[in-house]
């Protein structure tokens, strides 16, 4: 299924808000939650743009065994992304981490991690609407056995 979601600018504040889609589900197909998708409004000149990409230690991971994300946070121009980034498993969040700067990129690690068994979705969420823009990372799926 596909489907858009339209949200006037003068209906949202100013700054970061996080969107989800929920479908409720039906006889055949079960019910699901998004990642959450980062939405920034800005009231004047829009900092500068990010990315965000996300990697795990152990994918698959067996039962039992610690996992470790790391969020890297990419700014356009020279500066290093400052901040915090906040990692969601399924949809809920589990935890946030401070950005570490490097010279090119800044890393968030959450460690320690451990799932249940099965199919994850995970994915990591920078927001700084101070000095930088919001990015979130495409969804990683991670593999229990």
């Amino acid at each position: 299924m596909k489907g858009i979601l339209t949200v006037p600018s003068a209906g949202v504040p100013a700054g970061t808000s996080l969107f989800t889609a929920r479908y409720l589900g039906n006889a055949t197909f079960s019910a699901s939650v998004s990642s959450p998708i980062p939405v920034t409004v800005y009231s004047g000149n829009a900092p500068a743009t990010t990315t965000t990409s996300l990697a795990s230690s152990a994918n698959p991971a067996t039962l039992g065994q610690p996992v470790t994300f790391t969020a890297t946070v990419k700014a356009s121009g020279k500066a290093a992304a400052t901040g915090t980034v906040t990692f969601y498993v399924d949809g809920s969040p589990i935890g946030s981490a401070a950005l570490t700067p490097g010279k090119s990129v800044s890393t968030a690690q959450r460690t320690g991690v451990q799932l249940t068994a099965g199919s994850h979705v995970v994915s990591a969420i920078y927001i700084d609407a101070q000095t930088f823009a919001a990015s979130g990372s495409a969804p990683l799926t991670q593999v229990v056995q």
